[in-house]
């Protein structure tokens, strides 16, 4: 596992929008994320995954009628 280049973007955007405080935040829950990672592996197997993907990907094109036309891209 290593570093990813795409990632600054995305860290300077938090920086700028949100300031430190965001970036410190994101920062946080990505190492609780990865310090618990072994129990979603776990939980999530290749089988509970493609199961349920494709019905999570199919109900995030599903918004309100009211909406902005943008929500579903």
């Amino acid at each position: 596992m290593g570093t990813s280049g795409a990632f600054i973007a995305v860290c300077v955007t938090a920086l700028i929008e949100g300031g430190a405080a965001l970036l410190v935040v994101s920062l946080l829950f990505q190492f609780l994320l990865v310090w618990r990672l072994s129990w979603l592996r776990r939980t999530v197997t290749p089988i509970v995954g493609g199961t349920v993907m494709p019905i999570i990907f199919g109900m995030l094109t599903q918004v309100p009628p009211d909406a902005p036309p943008a929500a579903a891209r």
